[in-house]
């Protein structure tokens, strides 16, 4: 079995989105990268369609299924459903062994939310939260293994884990995924592997950001990179988006920014490094 951009474990292989309104989705995501569309069956009555860019696997927009607490079922309580029936991005970890991550989970603080879901040959897909609530996919990859391994512009290019107040949710991370982990200059702990750099942070925001991004729960948010954050924050305004949190430049140097889409998914865009 060839599998396509098979990523190490513990790091990001890809994302999608999941809504209840995909054609909306579909709608803003093009045009404000330009990325193209491909439909696709990954499992039975199950369509997800595919963005691409430059030809290569971008993202996945998934319709949103009703989610439920029933005690009777595989979900475990609680159940952080985080604007579910809105729009949401989920963030995908390459995981080989989903088994022992799950057995892993609770023994460091975490809940297992989802276990193992086939999907096809395509792979394998079960979902967990930290100490925080903040939900992570984990992908075992069959055929597909994610989007390239290639940071470019109009792709994935860094990861925040925002926080409401500190506690054990840096340190869980880091255990289950085997990251190494730095605390830089403000606090923040930063997130590498295999002496790569840093692809990922923890970051407890302030008031004045919760209250900006009107959500106050904790997340992973997925950045996107690209050439002009200015830009893309005026056309996402044009298109209906919402820039939460304004350009600015981080301790890196790097500029970035926070969107809401039309479907309620909360993103962020993050200048090359």
């Amino acid at each position: 079995m060839t599998t396509i951009n098979k990523h190490p474990d513990g790091r990001f292989c890809w994302n999608q989105i999941v809504t209840t309104d995909v054609d909306g989705a579909i709608t803003f995501y093009t045009a404000l990268f330009g990325w193209d569309v491909t439909d696709e069956d990954l499992q039975a009555g199950d369509e997800m369609v595919r963005l691409t860019h430059d030809g290569e696997f971008v993202l996945g927009i998934n319709k949103a299924e009703q989610k439920h607490t029933d005690p009777d079922t595989e979900r475990a309580e609680p159940d952080p459903t985080i604007h579910f029936n809105q729009g949401h991005w989920e963030p995908h970890v390459a995981m080989s062994d989903l088994s022992g991550a799950l057995k892993e989970s609770p023994t460091l603080g975490g809940t297992v939310l989802e276990k193992p879901t086939p999907a096809e040959e395509f792979g394998t897909m079960a979902e967990i939260s930290g100490p925080s609530g903040a939900r992570m996919s984990l992908w075992a990859a069959g055929t597909f293994g994610g989007h390239s391994l290639a940071v470019k512009n109009g792709r994935p290019a860094w990861y925040s884990l925002q926080l409401i107040e500190p506690g054990p949710a840096s340190e869980f991370w880091a255990a289950l995924m085997k990251w190494s982990s730095t605390t830089d200059d403000h606090g923040n702990t930063l997130f590498g592997a295999d002496e790569q750099p840093a692809f990922a942070e923890a970051v407890v925001l302030n008031s004045n950001d919760w209250t900006a991004l009107q959500e106050p729960a904790p997340r992973w948010l997925p950045y996107i990179q690209v050439a002009d954050i200015d830009a893309i924050c005026n056309d996402a305004e044009a298109i209906n988006g919402t820039v939460l949190i304004p350009p600015a430049d981080d301790s890196t140097g790097r500029r970035r920014a926070i969107i809401r889409d039309p479907q309620g998914g909360h993103f962020g865009v993050i200048s090359p490094a």
